[in-house]
């Protein structure tokens, strides 16, 4: 989990999270490109506020996102104390993408398949290339693009 630089509500990212926050907003931009160079209509939410602090970064075809920009070389982390972005009843995003901003990989997942196989517990659930979830998670752009088109 990264501290915020202030309490206050900014428009970007990058105001709150500093330079987290700029690699966060890094990667919602990537998956909107993405999204719509796969001709899947998509919305971005970076400045709105009730959609940010319900974990919404972007909207398509029914379906809320969640982009995290924390995948590297196959590894990412999941947040699964009671108020991390996982288990927080005030987060309602459909979808988490997690994103490697350089070399594009993604891993998705629904949010209420993920919570149903996790355990809350009092850390960071560290996933690698060893301990991934395939019977909830995937790492193709493609199959999220078939499941976002229905």
């Amino acid at each position: 989990m990264t501290d915020r630089l202030t309490p206050n509500w900014t428009r970007t990212l990058e105001e709150v999270f500093g330079p987290y926050g700029l690699k966060g907003r890094y990667g919602e931009v990537l998956v909107l490109k993405t999204l719509i160079e796969n001709a899947i209509p998509a919305r971005d939410f970076e400045e709105e506020k009730l959609r940010q602090v319900s974990g919404v970064d972007i909207e398509t075809n029914f379906y809320s996102i969640d982009v995290k920009a924390n995948l590297q070389e196959g590894v990412f982390f999941i947040e699964v104390d009671a108020a991390g972005w996982l288990f927080n009843p005030c987060k309602i995003s459909d979808l988490i993408v997690h994103v490697d901003i350089a070399s594009k990989e993604c891993v998705w997942y629904m949010r209420k398949a993920a919570q149903s196989k996790i355990r809350v517990s009092d850390r960071l659930l560290k996933i690698t290339p060893s301990n991934f979830r395939e019977d909830f998670m995937s790492r193709s752009w493609d199959d999220l693009f078939q499941y976002l088109r229905g």
